[in-house]
Formats: C-alpha cells, structure tokens, sequence
C-alpha cells in the first residue's frame, strides 16, 4: 500500500484500503468478504465523516467489537490507528497512516480522561453502559445504585454522572443523549 493511505489489515496479511461505504461481510457482494459462519452476509460497514473513520454494525447475529467492545447495531463508532475491529471470528487491525498525530494527541487526552475519573465514576460509567452494549437504552440511575448495592443513592449516582459528563466535554447535550454518548465514549476508549 502507498504510504498516507488507511487500510484494514487482516490476519491473513490481507490489506484493504479503506473506503467511505466499505461493506464487510460473508456475502460475494461485500467490498471485504470474509468466509467464516459466523459473519453475516452483510455484518458492517465502514464509513467517512471529514478525516475520521467510523465502523457500524449492520444487525449482525453475533455482533462487531471495537478493542473487545461490542458495538450496538446501527451506530457508528470512532475508529483510531491500532484499533482491533472484530468481525464473527476474524480479527482485523486498522491501519491509519495519515494521521498518526492525530491518534496520539488523541490517545493522550483520553487517557487523561480516564485518570481524571475516580474509580465510583469508572463504575457508575460501566453500569451505565451495561444494557446500551446489549443494544438496550443505558441503565437509569435507580437501576446503577440498585447494582452498586445502594438503591437509597440515586442522587449520589445522578452526581458522578453529571462530573463524567463535564470531565468528558459533554455536558451541554441533551440528557438522554449525553448518557447515550457516554456509553459510546465508555466503548471508544476501552473503560468497558
């Protein structure tokens, strides 16, 4: 591959480049198809925002992983240099060379982030994110403290979650769509 161009990389040595509506899957229509049973004919697809890559699940029976994360179906996911995107059994490792700088400003803030949340807010994140992972709405607040073992702290809960939102940058969006968007950055960034 020329340098400067992103690629998905499989186990195989395969390299495909990287391409806005890529479709992978088992079917022979797919731009990337991979022979294995437990991929669907159509399991995802890749997609380009401005100079980002995302990954979407397509419905699939046994689901894509981002870094081990399950993806809920039908939302795109942030896709960074290094990631392991998992499809059915075959693993593929993408490969963003234009923007290398990029990733690494990035990578750093986010483990800033993650040091700067304490370990109840890691937590409280990781309950909350539980049933979206499923492809479910994230837990309410009584549902977090009811699995912290304290059903009586649901304002305690209510506020971690309101320092996670500021620490994260996404304070002003609306409330179901901040606790939604903290259950992708949760996934992004590995804290699940």
């Amino acid at each position: 591959m020329p340098d400067g161009v992103d690629v998905l990389v499989a186990g195989d040595g395969r390299q495909v480049p990287l391409s806005d509506g890529l479709t992978i899957g088992r079917a022979e229509t797919e731009t990337l198809q991979i022979r294995d049973t437990a991929v669907s004919r159509q399991h995802a697809i890749i997609r380009r925002h401005g100079d980002r890559w995302t990954v979407e699940d397509c419905g699939s029976r046994n689901g894509t992983r981002v870094n081990d994360a399950r993806l809920p179906a039908f939302t795109g996911c942030p896709l960074r240099d290094g990631d392991r995107l998992t499809v059915g059994r075959a693993t593929l490792r993408v490969s963003l060379r234009g923007s290398a700088d990029t990733d690494a400003t990035s990578a750093l803030m986010d483990v800033e982030l993650a040091r700067s949340l304490s370990p109840y807010q890691m937590r409280v994140i990781q309950l909350l994110a539980e049933p979206w992972l499923r492809g479910g709405e994230p837990a309410t607040n009584a549902e977090i403290a009811e699995r912290l073992g304290t059903p009586n702290a649901v304002e305690a809960v209510k506020a971690a979650l309101r320092r996670c939102y500021v620490k994260a940058g996404i304070a002003d969006l609306p409330t179901h769509t901040k606790r939604r968007e903290l259950c992708r950055l949760a996934g992004e960034r590995g804290w699940i």
